[in-house]
């Protein structure tokens, strides 16, 4: 059977506007790499001669970007920006080697609340009242809150050390955790106004967004027509939120890697989408599902959310 990404190619070339004005958007750049690899073996076979214009091909972490205006920060500018805006919030701030480790987990946490579009003044509850936090997250698995359960026991008393150099672990813990949220606010205000953002930000930027997508997918390509989302699985929230406003705007395709016995399956995304259904089994389509031009719905949205997967490759 033929590669995924190489059926991909062998549709698209086929079809007959070939692959004029499409971007395609892919898992990473190894995606990418193969998939321009099989165009010029899909070529060579067909033997036209004739000049193809190659198609706009993104990693979707860049296609986010692109279409969001704002530019990614590198670790060391964010962190240098996330200190500054820690400072000014407290100003007993410990130097800023001690405050590097702690800044990383920060910005991690900054980063996966964006992605997956959390409501960080709810997450940040005080943990004074640590009852409100096991009432109101029931969502968690009992593994999860066992984990945050031992976190705060650790902070719950000082250390020896700790008392002897009159430090209360507690109370610097409640006071770092109260200014978190103030802290992810002016932190994303900083980084706007300086037309930056880390990734989840801007993915979350994008996913709220207001108003027409066609003007800025038309900056990728002056003959925009669509753009086509290859391989793409476990998908953040705010991934799959501009993935499916894209869909209800008619301006996206998407190419789910999936086996036939999954594709067959009353679970399966093509099974959960109206107006498409699985492609008759043969070499060519057996691992290769097409939702043209449609709306994606939250059913399947929902089936692309945490769970076993993989991104092409």
């Amino acid at each position: 059977m033929k590669a995924f990404l190489r059926q991909v190619v062998d549709h698209y070339l086929d079809e007959p506007y070939g692959m004029d004005g499409l971007v395609f958007v892919f898992p990473n750049r190894r995606s990418i790499a193969f998939f321009k690899k099989y165009i010029k073996d899909a070529l060579a076979e067909r033997g036209s001669g004739k000049p193809v214009l190659a198609p706009v091909l993104l990693p979707v972490n860049e296609f986010f970007e692109k279409l969001s205006g704002e530019t990614s920060a590198d670790r060391i500018s964010l962190l240098l920006e996330l200190y500054d805006c820690y400072t000014k919030l407290y100003k007993k701030a410990e130097s800023l080697d001690d405050f590097i480790y702690w800044g990383d987990v920060i910005l991690s946490d900054f980063n996966d609340i964006d992605k997956y579009m959390v409501n960080a003044r709810g997450l940040y509850t005080n943990l004074k009242d640590y009852r409100s936090i096991e009432a109101n997250y029931d969502f968690l698995t009992d593994r999860q809150k066992e984990a945050i359960e031992r976190l705060v026991d650790h902070f719950r008393q000082p250390s020896q050390e700790e008392q002897a150099r009159g430090r209360d672990a507690q109370g610097n813990f409640y006071l770092l955790w109260q200014l978190l949220y103030p802290l992810y606010e002016s932190f994303r205000e900083r980084l706007r106004s300086e037309g930056q953002g880390y990734e989840g930000m801007i993915y979350r930027d994008l996913a709220e967004r207001e108003g027409d997508f066609l003007p800025l997918l038309q900056q990728l390509d002056p003959m925009f027509k669509g753009c086509v989302f290859v391989g793409l699985n476990a998908l953040s929230r705010s991934e799959a939120t501009v993935m499916e406003k894209l869909g209800r705007e008619g301006l996206a395709q998407y190419c789910w890697d999936y086996s036939e016995a999954r594709s067959l399956s009353p679970r399966s995304l093509s099974a959960k989408t109206s107006n498409a259904s699985p492609r008759p089994s043969s070499p060519k389509s057996e691992a290769l599902r097409f939702l043209r031009k449609t709306a994606m719905p939250a059913s399947t949205l929902s089936a692309c959310l945490p769970q076993p997967g993989r991104r092409a490759s």
